[in-house]
This record gives structure tokens, C-alpha cells and sequence, in this order.
């Protein structure tokens, strides 16, 4: 029987949501789990002092070092020797999610990459004001947001007017000319690295933004599959769909249809295949191999899907039940055929 454990920068599970849904699928699949922090790690006898969930309580239980360890978040980047555990628990144990990389990384990956650079937006990052000039000449409006940025903060809408330059950020409209433009984004640049995007118009008809997630994750066989597809609306005087500044979600179904009409049923079709034809082409572009991504498309006039963001960690409110299960049966696979490598090894060399 494989052993899992759940690593968290809280000491407490009850303060995090999914401890409890990975507990409950792994008994449901015969498989020992247990929640830790990184305080309850011992290297010398590798053992791990874990909280086990028991008849509606969290117990404490000494635990050999798990098969695999479900890793939903990291350690916090200020506390060094949280950071210097979880590292060194990476060498010794399988881990199931790593981080992309910025957003700048992760299109420079799909763009060398190549197979899906018809998706991608176009984008430059911005060394300096001139930079940004220079692109709006050949795209007119565009998105400008922080390499390493996310939730929405800082992302800015500038578009090329006759006279002047149109700057929308958050809910602040401002009209600017080219100098104090120029000011503008060197005061701005100083506080962040940041990227241009050429802006994609991607509206309802009744003119708020939208984007849609393709939340996909490795069930049981290793294997990618579609957990959900939900598209997030923004308000109408925003320019991003962000739900952490008043976005909602909403069914892919009724959203397509009062969209898209009677190609509802294809375009959410293609999206469920863009996404696994996504997801296995992103896993070869990088040394490992993805367990959940969130996909961030956006559809043109045209039906042009383009890709907005991918996040490793996508969160799974209102899909507690199915990702949770989905995240217990990969770790399953992966402690399995870990161990088989183990044995395969061991047979090598003796």
C-alpha cells in the first residue's frame, strides 16, 4: 500500500481546505495519507511526525518517509529553513507539482517550442519606455503586466489615440501624451520587470471581459484530463476577467450558448482537446512532468483561441470533489511507478 504525504507551510489541517478531500479520497483508494509541515520532518531517522485524520479528528502518527508527497503549495519564501527542508525532502521523495516559471518564461517556452506559437499572443518584455512605444505602433492597444505578477495586479491597457495615449488601470482612465507616457512607464519600470502583449479583444455582447479556464489535471493511468472548463466574466469597465477584482464564473455551457449560438457544442469541444494537445506538448518543454495546470484562453471575433496565462496551481473551489480525487490517484501512480524504477535498480545491480 502506497503512502502519501501532504506537505503545507500551516501547521494546523484544519486550516486547509484540501487536507481534508485528499484524506477522504485516499481511504475511499486504501492509501495511507498523512499532513505535515515542515517542523515535523526528521532527516537523521527519516521519519516524519505526521497528523493523520481519523473518526472526524486529526491525529498525530510517526510515519516512515511517504512514497510521494502532494505538494499544493510551497514553502513561505522568507522563512529559510522551511525552504531548506522542502528542497531537501525534493531530493529524497517524488514530489507531484513544479512551479513554470514566469509568465515571460513560459511563453519564451511555447514560442521556442513552437507548436502552439499560432496561440500565442504576441509579446516582448520591456527593457525600456521607448519599448513600449515602439510596440504600440505596430499593435495600437496593448496589455502591459508584470513578468512575475499575478491576480491581476498592476496589469495595465494603453492604446494609441490620434493625439494622445489612452491608459486604463483598474478602474483609473487617463489620457496621456507621448512624454508623459514615457515618465509613466519609467517610474513604473523601476518597480518591476514588465511584458507587452498585443491586447486580444475577448468580450460577451453585452461587453464585459471574459476568459475561459481549462482546468486539466493526471488521474490514476498518468494520463491528462479535463477536470473543468469555466469561463471567468469581469466587470464591464475592467479589462481582465480577474475574480479577485469583482470577476465571477459561470457555466461553460450557458456562457457558449448565449455567445456562440448552436456551435456551442463544438467550440467547448475544442476546447476539451486544445487542452490536453496543450498540456502533453507543455510537459515536453520542461526536465519534468506536470500534474494540474489552469489554462487561461481567450476567444477572438474569429474563434481564434489564444493563450492568456498557464498556472501550475490552479485553485479548485467549486471542484474540491474531482480534483481532489484526481490529485490522490496521480500521487498513487506516481509513488507506484517510482517504486517500480526502485526495483529496477536494485535488479540492475545485483
Amino acid at each position: 500500500m502506497a503512502t502519501i504525504g501532504m506537505f503545507h507551510y500551516r501547521k494546523d489541517p484544519e486550516k486547509v481546505r484540501r487536507s481534508y478531500s485528499y484524506a477522504s479520497h485516499a481511504k475511499m483508494e486504501g492509501i495511507e495519507f498523512f499532513y505535515f509541515c515542515s517542523k515535523r520532518v526528521d532527516f537523521d531517522n527519516q521519519i516524519i511526525n505526521g497528523l493523520t485524520y481519523k473518526n472526524g479528528v486529526w491525529i498525530e502518527k510517526e510515519y516512515s518517509f511517504p512514497d510521494v508527497i502532494i505538494n499544493p503549495v510551497g514553502p513561505l519564501s522568507k522563512n529559510k529553513k522551511q525552504t531548506e527542508i522542502y528542497l531537501k525532502l525534493k531530493e529524497l521523495i517524488p514530489f507531484t507539482s513544479f512551479p513554470v516559471g514566469t509568465k515571460l518564461s513560459v511563453y519564451n517556452r511555447l514560442k521556442n517550442g513552437k507548436e502552439f506559437t499560432k496561440h500565442l499572443i504576441p509579446y516582448e518584455k520591456i527593457k525600456k519606455p521607448v519599448d513600449v512605444l515602439t510596440f504600440l505602433n505596430k499593435y495600437n492597444k496593448i496589455i502591459v503586466k508584470p513578468i512575475s505578477g499575478h491576480h491581476g495586479n498592476k496589469v495595465l491597457y494603453i492604446e494609441k489615440l490620434d493625439h494622445f495615449f489612452k491608459v486604463i488601470e483598474n478602474e483609473q482612465t487617463q489620457n496621456i501624451d507621448r512624454i508623459e507616457l514615457y515618465d509613466y512607464l519609467s517610474k513604473l519600470l523601476k518597480e518591476q520587470k514588465m511584458l507587452m502583449q498585443k491586447y486580444i479583444e475577448c468580450r460577451r455582447k453585452t461587453g464585459e471581459p471574459y476568459d475561459i479556464r481549462l482546468h486539466i489535471q493526471k488521474g490514476g493511468e498518468g494520463k491528462w484530463q479535463n477536470t473543468s472548463v469555466y469561463p471567468k466574466i469581469g466587470l464591464r469597465d475592467k479589462i481582465t476577467s480577474n475574480l479577485g477584482q469583482g470577476g465571477q464564473m459561470t457555466s461553460v455551457k450557458k456562457f457558449l450558448y448565449k455567445e456562440f449560438g448552436e456551435e456551442y457544442f463544438n467550440i467547448k469541444r475544442y476546447l476539451e482537446v486544445f487542452a490536453i494537445q496543450f498540456a502533453d506538448h507543455f510537459d515536453t518543454l520542461y526536465d519534468h512532468s506536470f500534474d494540474e495546470l489552469g489554462i487561461d484562453v481567450g476567444i477572438d471575433s474569429d474563434h481564434n483561441i489564444w493563450i492568456y496565462e498557464i498556472n501550475w496551481r490552479p485553485g479548485h473551489l467549486y471542484l474540491e470533489e474531482k480534483a481532489s480525487k484526481l490529485a490522490v490517484s496521480y500521487a498513487n501512480y506516481i509513488a507506484k511507478n517510482h517504486s517500480r524504477k526502485e526495483d529496477t535498480h536494485e535488479n540492475d545491480r545485483s
